[in-house]
């Protein structure tokens, strides 16, 4: 397999994510914890799946290929056909997930192109669709009756996903043809598995009761030290080192968490944004200094309090600019590690969350700059998120210095 082929496979998925504005759990906001409607359309399906397809293609190299396929071509018909069962394209892409993740993945390059295409396709899809809006808001005449910009931002979405599916595809046969055929089969890790299914499942029940409970700031604190003590537990669980990656996933959760989260309304800010994300992917990989880049996530969350913005977009320079580069640097730095602990560590920005009410407003004239900021009536305020996003990274540090002692499986 090579990095476009990973890459590529993994914005495929993340765009999955990010389209389906699945971002904290699986378990809707408004649904019980028994509720099936709020089970079966979820990012933690995508991660079950993936950790499952993982383990069993690990030991079945013929099959990669052929489930691969099969999960881009179920994704593109997915898109045109209206009404097919929610749990369609979660599952398919992470089957896409898994069967990648079980090519020869040992290669940093290879690993970091895969964790970092599912993780930016998930966090700047969305982003993405925003650009999109605007654009259309801005490009459209006012006195046209019926005139639907988000439609069209959607339609438009929709094309952009399906030339990736396209060029995933080609280049996976590509690859398949340069390469040849896998033929290692190496059986998986069943503690892996376990914890693959367990850490999203607890991190949705979590995540459902800071929302369900979003009046209580007590079960807010209580939420977050569980969500943290849960990254732990998985990572020391996994064996040797392999747990890093899950703390550096979850300590640019809190780095996030910290800063606040950005709202992007111009094409070049996005752009900006996704080559800074790359960049310090790149410079993950060719010098890998993990506390580099945990000391870049913490001044990210320390920014909020020094600079301190109330109003406005609440992300700040550091939260729109460095989050990117530094979360790509820290995550690619501590790879790489075993081909099932990397797909646990995956979705762990989109299962490990709690919830964090954003209110939301737009100024007028050129531009539409949407801005957004917390407010402190349903979670705890501001200036205490920061501080919460602080202790989250420096617990992940404290975690992965502790792995670090150990000798690689």
């Amino acid at each position: 397999m090579t990095v476009l082929t990973a890459g590529l496979g993994g914005v495929t998925a993340g765009l999955v994510l990010s389209s389906r504005e699945i971002t904290d759990s699986l378990i809707d906001p408004a649904a019980s914890l028994s509720s099936v409607a709020g089970i079966d359309s979820g990012v933690v399906a995508m991660a079950v799946v993936a950790v499952v397809a993982v383990s069993i293609l690990g030991r079945v190299s013929s099959a990669r290929i052929p489930v691969a396929m099969a999960a881009l071509i179920v994704l593109a018909v997915d898109v045109p056909l209206d009404g097919l069962p929610g749990w369609i394209s979660p599952v398919a892409a992470g089957a896409l997930v898994g069967a990648l993740a079980a090519e020869r993945t040992d290669a940093v390059s290879l690993q970091g192109a895969l964790v970092l295409g599912l993780l930016g396709g998930g966090l700047f899809g969305s982003r993405l669709y925003d650009v999109l809006v605007m654009g259309a808001i801005n490009g459209s005449d006012s006195v046209i009756i019926g005139y639907d910009p988000f439609g069209e931002a959607e339609s438009t979405r929709d094309v952009i996903f399906l030339v990736l599916v396209c060029l995933a595809a080609a280049a996976l046969i590509a690859s398949r043809i340069v390469n040849g055929p896998d033929a290692i089969d190496t059986p998986g890790s069943a503690v892996a598995v376990a914890v693959g299914i367990g850490l999203p499942i607890v991190g949705s029940t979590v995540g459902w009761a800071s929302t369900a409970y979003r009046s209580e700031d007590v079960v807010w604190y209580l939420c977050l030290v569980g969500l943290a003590v849960a990254a732990l537990v998985a990572a020391l669980i996994l064996p040797g080192r392999n747990g890093s990656v899950v703390l550096a996933l979850f300590a640019t959760t809190g780095a996030a968490l910290g800063s606040g989260r950005w709202v992007g309304v111009s094409a070049i800010q996005l752009g900006l944004v996704i080559a800074l994300f790359v960049a310090g992917g790149v410079l993950g990989a060719r010098i890998p200094q993990v506390y580099v880049g945990l000391a870049l996530l913490l001044a990210t969350a320390l920014s909020a309090l020094l600079i301190g913005p109330s109003t406005g977009t609440a992300s700040g320079v550091a939260g729109m600019y460095l989050l990117p580069f530094a979360a790509a640097y820290t995550v690619v730095a501590v790879l790489p590690v075993g081909r099932e602990p990397l797909v646990v560590a995956m979705f762990v920005p989109f299962t490990l969350t709690v919830s964090v009410t954003m209110s939301f407003g737009y100024t007028g004239g050129a531009g539409y700059v949407f801005t957004e900021s917390f407010v402190g009536s349903s979670n705890p305020s501001r200036t205490v998120l920061s501080l919460c996003g602080v202790l989250v990274v420096l617990f992940c540090a404290g975690g992965i210095a502790l792995l670090r002692r150990r000798e690689p499986a």
